[in-house]
């Protein structure tokens, strides 16, 4: 399982067991309070095409992290996992090419009709004006969200010419946040 850059100064490798504190490093450092190891030893184990994360090089430094994940609920739609880049490469292209890696890893499966991001906390998040500008789609998910100041957004990019909605279906949120918060996961 592979991702390839068009920019040859970019490459990825997948997350294993021997690089996992690098991801979760970078993962923990963006998102202070919900960190999940467990995901990236997860996904280092039991790594499939439709469930697998990535770090991010540029000139063999790791800028960043992206992964796909699917939900048994939708068997059409792939979803974005885990993305950003650190601090001290933003606003350079990197998140874009990153996010253009990834969905060009999505469409070279051929499996999905669908690439989505969920978004909770968003919020003065530094993705969310790439997802503005590369998703097709913006849907405010209300169905377990009732924090009116930090709403969840589902971002949509159709590999067809039929772009479907995701259209507030359930998604299981509360139960997995409420398990990051439960859980001594920042170890």
């Amino acid at each position: 399982m592979k991702i390839i850059s068009k920019n040859k100064e970019i490459r990825y490798e997948q997350v294993t067991t021997d690089n996992m504190d690098l991801a979760f490093n970078i993962q923990k450092n963006e998102w202070k309070d919900n960190p999940d190891k467990e995901n990236f030893l997860d996904k280092a184990i039991n790594a499939k095409k439709d469930y697998v994360s990535f770090i991010a090089y540029y000139n063999n430094v790791p800028i960043g992290i992206t992964g796909v994940y699917t939900e048994n609920i939708d068997k059409e739609s792939i979803w974005l996992d885990w993305f950003c880049v650190v601090p001290e490469f933003r606003n350079r292209g990197f998140g874009k090419q990153i996010l253009e890696d990834t969905i060009d890893y999505v469409r070279d499966l051929r499996e999905f009709l669908y690439f989505r991001i969920e978004t909770t906390y968003w919020k003065g998040r530094p993705a969310v004006s790439l997802y503005d500008k590369i998703m097709q789609i913006k849907e405010k998910y209300t169905l377990e969200n009732d924090n009116k100041n930090n709403p969840t957004l589902i971002y949509t990019y159709c590999f067809t010419e039929k772009c479907e909605l995701w259209n507030n279906r359930y998604l299981g949120l509360n139960n997995y946040y409420g398990r990051l918060k439960n859980e001594n996961i920042f170890s």
